[in-house]
């Protein structure tokens, strides 16, 4: 396993590339720009097979960050790399589920839990390409 410094933590095993917020609020047109510019970079490295991001430490993000939330997943979607969410907190959960986006993510409630799912929806979309 090896890590490297973005602004947000960036741990790699096995094909699971795992990022870690930093920022407590996704909530700034830079502090956004910034980390989602950066996630969705990390999806075009060839040994990322799986992208997971940890919301742990975040307590506040907007609809500007939601956007790159979905951008990431459509990414992941065109990349066949599947992109998943976990560790979220009630509140942006409550947002989540608001904006019907909790159909249109993959949600776990931690790390394991998402890499579970993720290693499902990638035998599906290895199916779909046979």
């Amino acid at each position: 396993m090896d890590t490297m410094e973005f602004r947000n933590t960036l741990k790699k095993e096995n094909g699971f590339f795992i990022v870690h917020c930093k920022d407590k609020k996704l909530d700034t047109e830079d502090i956004i720009k910034n980390w989602g510019e950066e996630l969705l970079a990390i999806m075009d490295d060839p040994e990322c097979k799986y992208l997971i991001l940890s919301l742990q430490d975040v307590a506040l993000i907007s609809s500007s960050a939601l956007r790159y939330l979905i951008l990431g997943h459509q990414k992941g979607a065109e990349l066949k790399k599947p992109f998943g969410v976990c560790c979220i907190n009630d509140d942006i959960m409550e947002t989540i589920q608001m904006t019907c986006l909790d159909k249109f993510f993959n949600i776990g409630t931690d790390e394991d839990d998402i890499r579970k799912i993720l290693i499902k929806v990638g035998e599906e979309l290895e199916f779909e390409l046979t």
